[in-house]
């Protein structure tokens, strides 16, 4: 049986858009339509807008700046008499349908019915740098009137995603749609992998991952050479910590990095010590487990240090920016060192793939030293800019993407108050037989190194 799709969006900012995202999803089985098939039918165009809507199977609808025609006000009078209740279904607009006039254009009104009606409504919005149809021209009234349009989609609790370019977009839709209308393309599972993804529009993409991967280890083994660690010293963190989750449940874990290596999808995890409890070394021992089954689970690990952050100098008490500003910033500052670590021919692997791997939940974040960020040092811990960064970090790992990520911090200027974590544990000191392993760990790796450290200590003055 065929299906029905609707396109919406204003030809004279996106018509590129809507032609190649058209011949992506054609097939025989899939009817698609835009707004300028129904202008020349019969009745008026809000009514036959909203035959179509209210029985097709899913509607795309784009907002950018611009808003495309309006109906006259006895069209919309007309669509209120049909749908009486539709000012209550939708409390958003509802001041605004009150007016004679509400100023809903065309294509704003189709977002509003494929809501209204229930049907499979998938919204995206592009990034500031996406490029335009030749004949747009911005217009600030109409980019306010998309503003509050915007505004009204977010009040209804409507997922939104974002594309960088045309191919970007039919790549999103393309994976959205999938339950709904296309069939083409499969959810690919390997049965020993933890991870469910979609195969990326590209033929060389896998070589790619498993170069990306191989860099981001060699990284990871150039930051353990400079901080003079080797990883045969590393002693697991068994009952040494304590588990908490969103329940109120507490409980010891025997491993640390297994139990955050184990985490789910869209779970942001808290891991707070003491300077010294052996965060840092968790969370790189964490991201080299996680780059020895990349290539099997098809989840690429980011390590940062936020020490390293550079965000910008005016932020402050008295200058709070908000968390899409902080996720924005720190979101690019990432995509900067992935692509400093993994490098690459234009375009590189962080220019293609990085985004979208973000969206689809491919990547796990391993955010290091919260209590470190420049921003936040000689300040107290109990300070507004702490919440707005951590709302910030929460909204990179959250905000239309399924990403997993773990934030190590010490206790002070620690984000916990406003990370919104699904489980956070604290690092308990190492004590008995542990501290006998990593002693005995460290004297077995390097034993004159540690031999010329003990002598070298005033406590020790006294030993031949």
């Amino acid at each position: 049986m065929s299906k029905c799709l609707f396109i919406s969006c204003v030809s004279r900012e996106f018509e590129p858009y809507r032609i190649l995202l058209a011949q992506d999803l054609k097939r025989p089985d899939l009817e698609i339509k835009v707004q300028e098939d129904f202008v020349v039918t019969g009745g008026t165009t809000l009514e036959k807008l909203d035959d179509y809507i209210r029985v097709c199977d899913a509607v795309v609808h784009l907002i950018g700046d611009a808003t495309g025609a309006f109906p006259r006000p006895i069209a919309v009078q007309s669509l209120l008499r049909r749908y009486p209740n539709l000012p209550d279904r939708m409390p958003p607009v509802k001041e605004r349908l009150s007016k004679p006039d509400p100023k809903i254009s065309y294509t704003q009104w189709e977002a509003y019915l494929a809501i209204y009606h229930d049907r499979n409504c998938y919204i995206y919005r592009p990034h500031e740098e996406a490029p335009r149809d030749p004949r747009f021209v911005p217009d600030p009234a109409e980019e306010q009137s998309q503003r509050e349009h915007y505004d009204c989609i977010c009040k209804m609790g409507r997922d939104r995603g974002q594309f960088a370019n045309q191919e970007r977009l039919s790549v999103a839709v393309l994976r959205d749609l999938q339950s709904s209308i296309t069939e083409g393309k499969k959810l690919v599972r390997d049965e020993n992998a933890d991870a469910l993804w979609l195969p990326l529009d590209t033929p060389d993409y896998s070589t790619r991952f498993a170069w990306a991967t191989d860099a981001l280890r060699k990284y990871l083994d150039l930051v353990n050479h400079r901080l003079d660690w080797s990883d045969g010293r590393f002693v697991e963190l068994e009952a040494e910590l304590e588990e908490a989750s969103d329940t109120g449940v507490r409980r010891r874990a025997t491993s640390l990095v297994k139990a955050l290596r184990n985490t789910k999808g869209r779970e942001v995890v808290l891991v707070l010590g003491e300077p010294g409890s052996g965060k840092s070394v968790a969370m790189r021992r964490l991201t080299a487990t996680l780059l020895e089954s990349a290539a099997k689970t098809g989840e690429l690990p980011v390590y940062l240090n936020l020490r390293e952050w550079d965000c910008p100098r005016d932020w402050s008490p008295t200058a709070l920016p908000d968390a899409v500003e902080v996720s924005k910033d720190l979101w690019g500052w990432a995509k900067a060192q992935l692509q400093q670590r993994i490098g690459g021919a234009p375009p590189t692997f962080v220019d293609s793939f990085a985004e979208t791997m973000r969206k689809e939940g491919r990547l796990f974040f391993v955010l290091d030293s919260f209590d470190e960020i420049s921003a936040l040092l000689d300040l107290p811990k109990e300070n507004p800019l702490v919440e707005r960064i951590a709302n910030g970090v929460h909204h990179l790992l959250t905000a239309d993407c399924g990403a997993r990520g773990v934030i190590a911090s010490r206790y002070d200027r620690s984000p916990a108050r406003w990370l919104s974590a699904n489980r956070w544990f604290d690092i308990r000191p190492l004590e008995g037989a542990s501290i006998e392993q990593l002693v005995r760990n460290h004297f077995l790796s390097e034993p004159a190194a540690v031999w010329r450290r003990v002598r070298g200590n005033p406590s020790f003055a006294d030993l031949p």
